[in-house]
């Protein structure tokens, strides 16, 4: 198994089960992502067999190292939930008019599901997480005009001063891309 959908309201209730299933089944892959979506899992799954074969495990994973997604996967899932000091996240997908998209980021505390960042706002979870520093920007300069940032990579540095402050500093490399609106 590739991919793991299950619905926000399997999301929302039993977590701690599939935490405590995915820990002790050892016949699945630590890299094997498990996805929320906001519809039934039923209809994400349903889909995806109209698609080529691994299609939604390669939406994902191309999502997670050259979108906004933060790499998530059942090795970080079972560490965030039995680790010190981490919360639980997993990426979100949906289906608008027939087509899937990753659809941002769900967040728990503890064993309850507590936030659900955009598309975007998971792009800030990401450079925080992750290694890869990609993904893209969008944002309107007024009602015609239209932009998008296109992260290629990037340098990250973290610090923590002495009065417990953190500072973050981003070095990255962008494409500018500007569209208009008909």
């Amino acid at each position: 198994m590739r991919t793991l959908v299950i619905s926000e309201k399997f999301a929302s209730e039993s977590i701690a089960e599939l935490a405590n299933i995915i820990n002790r089944e050892s016949i699945k892959s630590s890299n094997a992502h498990i996805v929320i979506t906001k519809q039934k899992a039923s209809q994400i799954i349903s889909e995806t067999l109209k698609s080529p074969p691994f299609y939604l495990s390669e939406l994902i994973e191309n999502n997670m190292y050259h979108g906004n997604t933060p790499v998530a996967n059942y090795h970080s899932f079972v560490n965030q939930y039995y680790g010190g000091g981490q919360d639980v996240y997993l990426p979100v997908i949906n289906m608008d008019h027939g087509k899937l998209h990753m659809d941002g980021v769900a967040v728990y505390k503890g064993n309850e599901l507590k936030l659900w960042l955009t598309n975007q706002e998971g792009l800030y979870l990401k450079f925080l997480r992750d290694k890869s520093l990609t993904g893209e920007y969008d944002f309107k300069t007024s009602s015609e005009d239209m932009y998008s940032f296109l992260i290629l990579h990037g340098k990250k540095k973290l610090s923590i001063a002495q009065n417990g402050k953190t500072s973050i500093n981003l070095k990255l490399y962008l494409l500018l891309e500007k569209f208009q609106r008909k």
